[in-house]
């Protein structure tokens, strides 16, 4: 069954806007688009990809990074996105330090 944008944003709670911009960027092309109209028709299998899409922004990929990594998603991207995030949580840890040793000093 095919969907128009309108009936697919309600059916995925996505707005046609965020649609759109995912399209026009290749990141969930629509199944058919009507030459005539512009009109864009979904099926369901772009609701299957897009809540992969958003199961990833979930996880901290950028829209890019979906995108690029869309048809070869695997354990090493999963893995190296891990690997970004104990950083970030690496660097938060070494802030919070930072963050506690000058509160000290101004105590003191």
């Amino acid at each position: 069954m095919l969907y128009k944008i309108g009936d697919f944003s309600k059916i995925t709670n996505t707005p046609v806007r965020t649609l759109r911009f995912y399209g026009d960027i290749g990141l969930l092309v629509p199944e058919r688009v009507d030459v005539f109209t512009g009109y864009r028709y979904y099926g369901d299998a772009q609701i299957k990809k897009l809540k992969l899409i958003q199961k990833l922004k979930d996880l901290g990929f950028s829209l890019d990074e979906i995108r690029d990594n869309m048809n070869n998603l695997g354990d090493s991207v999963l893995l190296r996105k891990r690997c970004e995030i104990m950083n970030e949580i690496d660097e938060c840890k070494r802030k919070i330090k930072m963050i506690d040793e000058f509160r000290s000093q101004l105590k003191g």
